[in-house]
């Protein structure tokens, strides 16, 4: 289950809400999602490469028209950490800050 909202946790876009809702566990499902959500020549970032679930995002920002957010995923036993910066209902960059 993904979160998005609420108590603890950033208010972020329905576009992001939906991503986060594609990610199952699955590399595969990954690679699908940033399909569908990402712009045209995304550079992935080896976000695919990652069995990534149970996303959380924990901040969003809104700036100069994006949409920026921070989110977490279980990826095995470590969690994964990515900036996401949306534009126009896409996800036009993927930054890879690492596990914990």
């Amino acid at each position: 289950m993904s979160s998005c909202g609420g108590s603890g946790s950033a208010d972020c876009s329905a576009e992001m809400k939906s991503f986060m809702g594609a990610l199952k566990g699955k590399a595969d499902d990954v690679s699908s999602a940033l399909g569908q959500y990402g712009a045209e020549g995304l550079d992935r970032k080896d976000m695919d490469m990652y069995d990534l679930q149970d996303p959380t995002c924990t901040a969003c920002e809104k700036k100069d028209g994006k949409e920026i957010c921070t989110m977490e995923a279980k990826a095995g036993m470590t969690v994964r950490t990515y900036v996401l910066t949306w534009e126009g209902g896409k996800i036009t960059s993927v930054e890879d800050k690492g596990m914990k």
